[in-house]
Protein backbone atom coordinates (compact mmCIF):
# COMPACT_ATOMS: atom_id res chain seq x y z
CA UNK A 1 0.00 0.00 0.00
CA UNK A 2 1.29 3.31 -0.83
CA UNK A 3 0.81 6.20 1.74
CA UNK A 4 -1.53 8.43 -0.41
CA UNK A 5 -3.57 4.92 -0.59
CA UNK A 6 -3.00 4.58 3.28
CA UNK A 7 -4.18 8.27 3.75
CA UNK A 8 -7.03 8.09 1.53
CA UNK A 9 -8.32 4.40 3.80
CA UNK A 10 -7.48 6.45 7.19
CA UNK A 11 -9.30 9.64 5.76
CA UNK A 12 -12.36 7.25 5.25
CA UNK A 13 -12.38 5.15 8.10
CA UNK A 14 -12.49 8.28 10.45
CA UNK A 15 -15.34 10.46 7.75
CA UNK A 16 -17.69 8.99 10.24
CA UNK A 17 -16.04 10.08 13.53
CA UNK A 18 -14.53 13.37 12.71
CA UNK A 19 -15.91 16.83 11.74
CA UNK A 20 -16.40 17.88 8.03
CA UNK A 21 -13.70 20.64 8.32
CA UNK A 22 -11.25 17.76 10.45
CA UNK A 23 -11.99 15.64 7.10
CA UNK A 24 -11.21 18.44 4.55
CA UNK A 25 -8.67 19.67 6.14
CA UNK A 26 -6.90 15.73 5.94
CA UNK A 27 -7.52 16.13 2.30
CA UNK A 28 -5.76 19.46 1.66
CA UNK A 29 -3.10 18.31 3.55
CA UNK A 30 -2.65 14.79 1.78
CA UNK A 31 -1.70 17.51 -1.33
CA UNK A 32 0.79 18.55 0.75
CA UNK A 33 1.92 14.76 0.26
CA UNK A 34 3.52 14.85 -2.80
CA UNK A 35 6.78 13.97 -2.52
CA UNK A 36 5.96 10.46 -0.51
CA UNK A 37 2.35 10.30 -1.80
CA UNK A 38 3.48 7.38 -3.90
CA UNK A 39 6.18 5.58 -1.28
CA UNK A 40 5.45 1.94 -0.32
CA UNK A 41 4.42 2.34 3.48
CA UNK A 42 7.02 -0.39 4.01
CA UNK A 43 9.29 1.79 1.80
CA UNK A 44 9.37 4.83 4.39
CA UNK A 45 11.98 5.82 6.02
CA UNK A 46 12.60 8.07 8.77
CA UNK A 47 15.25 9.89 6.13
CA UNK A 48 12.47 9.68 3.66
CA UNK A 49 10.21 11.78 5.87
CA UNK A 50 12.58 14.36 7.14
CA UNK A 51 13.49 15.01 3.89
CA UNK A 52 9.56 15.52 3.16
CA UNK A 53 9.64 17.68 6.18
CA UNK A 54 12.52 20.11 4.96
CA UNK A 55 11.13 20.48 1.88
CA UNK A 56 7.63 21.58 3.20
CA UNK A 57 9.12 23.88 5.76
CA UNK A 58 10.54 25.73 3.12
CA UNK A 59 7.04 26.63 1.37
CA UNK A 60 5.02 26.65 4.78
CA UNK A 61 4.33 27.88 8.26
CA UNK A 62 5.80 25.75 11.24
CA UNK A 63 2.01 24.95 12.04
CA UNK A 64 1.11 23.80 8.61
CA UNK A 65 4.64 21.34 8.75
CA UNK A 66 3.53 19.71 12.09
CA UNK A 67 -0.29 19.47 11.28
CA UNK A 68 1.12 17.13 7.98
CA UNK A 69 3.73 15.25 9.96
CA UNK A 70 0.16 14.84 12.61
CA UNK A 71 -1.57 13.42 9.59
CA UNK A 72 1.31 11.02 8.47
CA UNK A 73 1.88 10.02 11.97
CA UNK A 74 -1.73 8.66 12.30
CA UNK A 75 -1.75 6.94 9.21
CA UNK A 76 1.76 5.13 10.28
CA UNK A 77 0.15 4.19 13.72
CA UNK A 78 -2.65 2.69 11.97
CA UNK A 79 -1.13 1.05 9.31
CA UNK A 80 2.53 0.76 9.97
CA UNK A 81 2.58 0.42 14.15
CA UNK A 82 6.18 -0.78 14.31
CA UNK A 83 7.60 2.38 12.78
CA UNK A 84 8.67 5.00 15.28
CA UNK A 85 8.59 8.66 14.11
CA UNK A 86 11.42 11.00 15.13
CA UNK A 87 11.05 13.74 12.74
CA UNK A 88 12.99 16.98 13.73
CA UNK A 89 9.94 19.74 12.96
CA UNK A 90 10.76 23.45 12.59
CA UNK A 91 10.66 25.52 15.32
CA UNK A 92 7.16 27.57 15.69
CA UNK A 93 7.31 31.09 15.75
CA UNK A 94 7.19 33.26 18.75
CA UNK A 95 4.98 35.85 18.17
CA UNK A 96 5.21 39.41 19.68
CA UNK A 97 1.90 40.71 21.67
CA UNK A 98 0.39 43.58 21.48
CA UNK A 99 -1.69 45.07 24.04
CA UNK A 100 -1.94 45.13 27.72
CA UNK A 101 -0.64 42.66 29.79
Amino acid sequence: MTVGAAVDRYIESKSSILSPSTVLGYKRTKKRMEDIIGVQLNDLTQEKIQRWVNQLAKDHSPKTVANAHGLLSAVLKEYRPSMTLRTTLPSKVQRQRYGPY
